[in-house]
């Protein structure tokens, strides 16, 4: 039986009216309004570096005027009037603007602030000489998180109790503007003019734009989203190989299997329909390519977020999601999409090498440097036959070398993580040393995800990495 809350109310006549019940088990680093401390530890253990927010269609609104109101979700709960979201139930906003801030510096990550762009998602679209009292406010948004005392809305976040100003190094004009037919409008005025008053008010400020379907003024970025099959996201393993490696960048805003692989030249996703209930293993093994991909082009992009990533299972409105709760802490599900991200957030290279004799396919793979001065080598095996044969060099390593291959299996490609269940996905962890030529050697199974590390004496300072690939077995 779940919790029950109870009040008796005693007079013999009359009514009691409600405009606010709010109760809070413990939170993440106690927070007043805070969070649930295992979806928060949950979320540390990926090793995040930047929370996007607030969100995506969360953000847009259905229709006018159910935009995301930044100066409605502040101060006392009982002063923020909510609204009508998007996913077919009220939003409280009990979630809000500073408990955002809050968030990010709980789990020590970059805000990455998205501003009202002027799109509904019922395709309402702000035309343009309407369209610059929408610029200001997100002005002053801005304002009030990084204004001093002197500035009118940095003035209000002080006297609602934050001194401090919360700095802000990314903001994102919108979310999806090539969808719902706001394409046009995006590429023609409204990107350029949120662009144009946010680096004039705040020159190091980095603007993303919502899609890379435009041609991007100046040093602005862009955000790519995909919702795929296993089998696309694979093939998406070169996606940035020849992209500009100039001064535009992409985030990856959005990014998961949602379905399982379809026969057929036209399979795609099914938006229509519900979509997987769990992330099944194959598709977060592709996800991983997807992310080897990404991470042999570091300098061109800003980073990646699997999205969504929280679903409370009572009320559903997307699957799958990274992570899946209900009322009780002990039943959290942290997905098979969860752990390959762990392993590979958690091992980041800080700098690529270069490889030589590379075959990519059924082993896609990615050589670096680690923070420390080690070396790093991750690989996913996809559509393998049998197991596959890596035999890996990394130039001035000696024989006898010392390193730790960890790698994550499952029963087979369908094996899920569900609420309250076991968990599917095997970690393994295995410590060996380099022959006498340098060389180190193992076998990974169809469906893995491998990080090799090695530690490297103090004081090496060669970064030039060779790796050999052998056929699979």
């Amino acid at each position: 039986m779940g919790n029950v809350f109870t009040l008796t109310y005693a007079a013999s006549g009359g009514s009691l009216q409600f405009n606010l019940i709010s109760l809070f088990p413990p939170t993440y680093h106690n927070r007043p309004n805070g969070n649930r401390p295992e979806l928060m530890s949950a979320l540390n253990g990926l090793n995040p570096s930047f929370l996007r927010l607030p969100g995506g269609n969360n953000l847009e609104g259905s229709s006018a005027p159910n935009l995301w109101k930044w100066n409605q979700t502040i101060g006392p709960l009982k002063n923020r009037p909510g609204r009508p979201g998007t996913w077919g139930y009220e939003n409280t906003d009990g979630l809000g603007l500073i408990e955002y801030m809050h968030w990010c510096q709980d789990l020590n990550m970059e805000p990455i602030l998205a501003v009202w762009s002027g799109l509904y998602l019922d395709g309402t679209v702000i035309p343009e000489d309407q369209l610059q009292p929408y610029v200001q406010f997100a002005l002053d948004e801005l304002e009030f998180l990084m204004g001093d005392a002197s500035t009118t809305y940095g003035a209000q976040r002080i006297a609602l109790g934050y001194p401090q100003p919360f700095p802000i190094k990314y903001v994102e004009v919108g979310n999806e503007d090539n969808l719902w037919g706001g394409l046009t409008s995006y590429q023609t005025y409204r990107f350029q003019m949120f662009y144009d008053a946010i680096s004039k008010a705040y020159p190091n400020i980095n603007v993303i734009a919502s899609t890379i379907d435009l041609t991007l003024p100046g040093n602005a970025d862009g955000d790519y989203h995909e919702y795929a099959l296993p089998d696309q996201l694979v093939a998406q393993f070169n996606l940035f190989d020849n992209q500009n490696n100039g001064v535009h960048k992409t985030l990856v805003g959005e990014i998961a299997v949602k379905d399982g692989n379809m026969p057929g030249p036209n399979a795609g996703v099914n938006y229509s329909a519900p979509g997987l209930q769990y992330p099944e293993w194959i598709g977060s093994v592709a996800e991983a390519v997807f992310f080897l991909g990404m991470e042999r082009n570091s300098e061109k992009v800003i980073g990646a977020s699997y999205a969504p990533t929280l679903e409370n299972i009572n009320s559903i409105q997307w699957q799958p999601d990274m992570i899946s709760f209900d009322a009780d802490p002990d039943q959290t599900a942290l997905s098979t999409s969860w752990h390959v991200i762990s392993l590979l957030s958690n091992n980041r290279i800080a700098q690529t090498l270069p490889i030589t004799g590379a075959e990519y396919d059924p082993a896609f793979y990615v050589a670096g440097t680690s923070a420390s001065g080690g070396r790093l080598f991750k690989a996913a095996v996809y559509n393998s036959t049998g197991n596959v044969d890596m035999n890996i060099k990394f130039d001035g390593i000696a024989g006898g070398t010392s390193a730790t291959l960890t790698t994550l299996t499952a029963p087979s490609g369908f094996s899920m993580n569900a609420v309250d269940g076991p968990n599917v996905v095997k970690t393994s962890t295995f410590h060996f040393t380099a022959n006498s030529a340098g060389t180190f050697h193992f076998t990974l199974p169809n469906l893995s995800v491998a990080v090799l590390e090695i530690k490297t004496p103090k004081g090496y300072s060669r970064v030039m990495a060779r790796e050999y690939f052998e056929a699979e077995n």
